[in-house]
């Protein structure tokens, strides 16, 4: 199983090895008029697909929230955003996630 998000493309399906597994939260996604141009692959290289719903895991969800929070603490869990300061900056900072210009989470920090 991956931990990245995967998406049921043309190129994923055939770069897939024989016997290939992805867990995919975003299966849902997939149009019909991806999976007859697809399914050959699936078939033939005996792929597994697997989608699963977050919410049948809540109850997993108080040791998550420990747990994480001690990753980020300890320094373990990092990311990335991009911070455009100030409130005259924010219509910048909006265009710009439409262009691509972000990396992470954009925000507009006001002090």
């Amino acid at each position: 199983m991956s931990g990245k998000r995967v998406y049921l493309s043309n190129p994923w399906l055939a770069t897939s090895f024989r016997f290939g597994k992805r867990a995919d939260r975003r299966s849902a996604q997939l149009r019909l008029r991806d999976g007859p141009r697809n399914i050959m692959f699936v078939m033939g290289k005996s792929l597994r697909l697997e989608g699963f719903n977050t919410a049948n895991y809540f109850d997993l969800m108080p040791e998550f929230q420990r747990e994480m929070s001690r990753w980020i603490h300890e320094g373990k869990i990092t990311w990335k955003e991009t911070i455009e300061h100030g409130i005259e900056n924010a219509p910048t900072a909006f265009l710009k996630l439409f262009k691509g210009e972000n990396f992470g989470k954009m925000l507009v920090k006001l002090r």
